[in-house]
């Protein structure tokens, strides 16, 4: 059963997503391997991103495949439509696909890693979790920039790319495959729904003076501020062309992209974020999918009982899966299975206390409204 491939990586044209007559869309390039999901099923911690399960998996290099998306996902479907006519009966092993149990978006450093690995270990043998794996990112993200784009060719980009993640039919029944996406896909969250509106997914969020505070890490240790200094929420500081929803925010606290140093622009950067899951919450459009907004203070609980608890449709939560999910909550998410870092300590507390001035100031000007918002959102949800 392990010697199927996994879709591993797309390749999207630099013009952009074009269609023609006969597709929908043209020119990318789809990457399989030989992926041992045992190494998940046995500890997730150890491969908490998908970078680290393909690391793992040893024969993922010698089993490379290349081909044309659209074409090897017409050949799938073709194939899983001759071999698996009726529904009511099971696929065969190698047949698919399993349709998305849920996905789950994020504000970045507030516990969504924490959230995939507890979804990988509350049903080992019958899941499993994409973890910021490259292909689901590059489809919503597809568009953004790209005048060359349309929403069709965009919509079937999106469902070839969860069809052919979803076709890694195991022996073992029920299946579920969870995926968490990389932050910034929030700000393209729209494409996933519009392309995939009956998929349930989760937006996880946490203070945001703690979330500020875990990407300017130096302060912990009373180190200043290098000029050069950059991290994943100001990779696109300094630059002429920003998102939307960022010049949206800050404009309307009377004040230009251009003008943020470097601790405002990514407060403003995660708001965006938050923001763009916020406006998708208020679509009517999108309203009847079940999503969840989830606060890191309310973990593990919220996990199973209302995300598992309504996703999962074949059995009810046992005590042994909410142990296990337990468990992994006492576990440090990115250990990668080091022991030294395998116990996992709260440290929001350390964080509000060590945080100066104006990273608090930042997080109060551009965060904490979107956080209130995500907050009245979960409220509502209880």
């Amino acid at each position: 059963m392990e010697g199927y491939l996994t879709l591993v990586d797309i390749a999207i044209p630099r013009s952009g997503l074009v269609s023609s007559k006969e597709k929908k869309y043209t020119g990318v390039t789809a990457t399989f391997c030989q992926i041992n999901w045992k190494v998940q099923e046995q500890d997730p911690t150890k491969v908490p991103m998908f970078k680290d399960l393909r690391k793992e998996s040893l024969l993922c290099r010698g089993t490379l495949y290349q081909t044309d998306l659209w074409e090897i996902s017409r050949m799938a479907k073709d194939y899983d439509h001759r071999n698996h006519t009726f529904a009511a009966t099971s696929p065969r092993e190698g047949q698919g696909p399993v349709e998305p149990t849920a996905v789950v978006f994020h504000q970045s450093r507030c516990g969504s890693t924490l959230i995939a690995n507890m979804l990988a270990a509350f049903r080992p043998k019958h899941t499993r979790v994409y973890s910021e794996s490259p292909p689901p990112l590059e489809a919503i993200i597809a568009c953004s920039g790209h005048s060359r784009c349309d929403d069709g060719a965009q919509d079937a980009l999106i469902q070839d790319v969860f069809y052919m993640m979803g076709r890694i039919t195991r022996k073992e029944r029920p299946q579920h495959v969870f995926y968490k996406i990389q932050s910034i896909s929030s700000l393209e969250i729209h494409a996933f729904t519009r392309a995939m509106p009956d998929t349930p997914w989760v937006y996880s969020y946490r203070d945001p003076t703690e979330i500020l505070m875990s990407h300017f890490k130096n302060y912990q240790h009373g180190n200043p501020l290098s000029s050069s200094y950059r991290n994943n929420c100001s990779r696109n500081f300094g630059k002429k062309d920003q998102h939307p929803v960022l010049v949206d925010l800050v404009e309307q606290h009377g004040m230009k992209v251009e003008d943020l140093d470097l601790e405002q622009y990514c407060a403003a950067h995660l708001a965006s974020l938050g923001e763009s899951a916020v406006r998708e919450h208020d679509s009517n459009e999108h309203m009847k999918t079940p999503h969840w907004f989830v606060n890191h203070n309310e973990l593990p609980r919220k996990i199973w009982e209302k995300v598992l608890g309504t996703v999962i449709t074949d059995t009810k939560m046992t005590d042994e899966m909410i142990q296990r999910i337990q468990q992994m909550a006492h576990s440090y998410s990115k250990s990668r299975g080091d022991p030294s870092k395998q116990d996992w300590h709260e440290d929001s507390t350390m964080k509000q206390g060590r945080a100066p001035e104006s990273i608090k100031i930042a997080a109060q000007t551009f965060m904490n409204p979107v956080y209130n918002k995500m907050e009245q959102i979960r409220n509502s949800e209880l």
